[in-house]
């Protein structure tokens, strides 16, 4: 899903993918105060699994849909690539951080599938790597042109 929100809505995969962090870090060190405080309203419809679920989903989610941009969606450019590769580590992260939550949530049972086994080998390489392109984009996207600026007297 972030890949295609990525592509279509030209958005950001590195605020996306560092959204999707921040969110999982809320829910690891905020989460069981957050999900004490919903229970005492007594609320039924609600459970701690959707709770999770929105903590992680909601930030990535707002976030690619506020940072698109007028940017280009042409492969020729090394900026679309790297973009989409961190859309697709996002999506692969998400999927990693979300499965606990899923089994509770609806009829979801990711763990029985090849995907999944994958995605469970390989999640230290894939937070890493997504980090790092994440990292990468942002250090490319801020880099001005030394020539077009002006001096100041």
């Amino acid at each position: 899903m972030p890949l295609l929100l990525a592509y279509f809505l030209k958005s950001n995969a590195a605020l996306g993918f560092l959204a999707l962090c921040a969110g999982y870090s809320v829910l690891s060190f905020a989460g069981h105060d957050i999900k004490n405080l919903l229970n005492t309203t007594n609320s039924s419809f609600v459970t701690s699994d959707t709770i999770s679920l929105l903590l992680i989903l909601v930030p990535t989610f707002v976030t690619f849909i506020i940072c698109r941009g007028p940017s280009s969606r042409r492969f020729s450019n090394p900026k679309v690539f790297l973009n989409l590769l961190t859309a697709l580590a996002a999506g692969a992260a998400f999927v990693i951080m979300a499965e606990p939550y899923f089994q509770h949530v609806g009829s979801v049972n990711l763990s029985d599938s090849a995907v999944w086994s994958f995605l469970e080998t390989a999640k230290s390489e894939i937070i890493g790597i997504g980090a790092l392109l994440a990292l990468i984009l942002i250090w490319l996207g801020n880099r001005k042109s030394h020539a077009k600026s002006k001096h100041h007297k």
